[in-house]
């Protein structure tokens, strides 16, 4: 479970503590995904200066776990993490809250599976008991998600060993066999099928409805009731980015390509840009019943204290 003491040794790993009120300009770091692709592309075409914000320091992490930590720290204002890690937060007294929907599963379109190598004989459940399997974040929602698959399938998920990697670099258990499976997300979901390195196993995650985040923009609460402003701006500068993306859905894949380092081909192969970044306060409820579910978190916690 993330506690005060863990958040900020990763922080410190990271190389990322510094005092909070030492910050005179705006930082934004978002994980390096398919989904995470607004801001990058309101920075390819000069959107923040429109809805009225400052010049931006964003770039992409190739460390997601670090970016709430980060945000905690006043090292970033803008991060990115799950709902259930920032209720593990809360729970744990730290005032972490949601600014806006991220990352978003889509019913028939799923932008994660588990894969394993092509000579796998995992399918079901019960044939990962005993397995190592690569999540992207321990408490994320991809692996809270896998567990729920698990146990709704009457099998008991503390029987995986779990192990921590980046999706750039979960590809690289299923090559050396140092794993049985990855929890994948595009656009690195799609090359290592196409280049051979892995097969779909399951599509674990189902949304809610016709789609679900599993990942959401973050800020600090203290700094959130400090600059409502800004919280309003990036709000309307991520619906505007969407909007554009879905408008021209070329240029959009051609922001993906550049930011990713991928080939123009591989980036239109990602999947269907998000319908949305709003979210609904009993979305993130529901999140908080999942982690009661799978016991991550033992207090009584309102969708409503978790945002911004």
């Amino acid at each position: 479970m993330i506690a005060r003491r863990a958040l900020l040794a990763t922080t410190a790993a990271a190389g990322l503590i510094r005092p909070a009120r030492a910050e005179t300009k705006l930082v934004w770091r978002s994980p390096a995904a398919h989904f995470y692709m607004a801001p990058c592309f309101a920075t390819d075409h000069d959107l923040w200066a429109k809805h009225g914000l400052p010049p931006i320091d964003f770039g992409l992490s190739q460390a997601p776990p670090t970016l709430l930590p980060a945000v905690q720290a006043g090292a970033i204002q803008v991060g990115a993490s799950t709902a259930i890690n920032v209720a593990l937060a809360r729970e744990n007294g730290l005032d972490i809250k949601l600014l806006s929907g991220a990352s978003i599963q889509i019913r028939g379109n799923p932008g994660t599976a588990i894969l394993a190598a092509p000579d796998s004989t995992l399918s079901k459940p019960a044939d990962f008991v005993g397995k190592k399997l690569v999540t992207p974040g321990v408490n994320g929602s991809f692996h809270v998600m896998f567990e729920k698959w698990m146990l709704d399938a009457g099998q008991d998920p503390k029987k995986v060993t779990y192990l921590e990697a980046g999706f750039a670099n979960a590809g690289d258990f299923l090559r050396n066999r140092s794993a049985d499976a990855v929890l994948s997300a595009e656009p690195f979901m799609s090359r290592l099928i196409a280049q051979g390195l892995a097969k779909k196993v399951a599509e674990y995650f189902q949304p809610r409805g016709e789609n679900s985040f599993d990942a959401f923009y973050i800020v600090r609460g203290d700094w959130a009731a400090e600059n409502p402003k800004y919280i309003a701006a990036f709000r309307a500068l991520l619906n505007d980015a969407l909007a554009q993306m879905r408008a021209d859905p070329k240029a959009a894949y051609a922001t993906e390509a550049k930011w990713l380092n991928l080939p123009p081909d591989a980036a239109a192969n990602t999947g269907v840009i998000a319908p949305r970044c709003d979210f609904a306060e009993d979305e993130i409820q529901d999140w908080i019943s999942i982690a009661t579910q799978v016991g991550l978190i033992t207090q009584p916690l309102k969708a409503t204290d978790m945002i911004a």
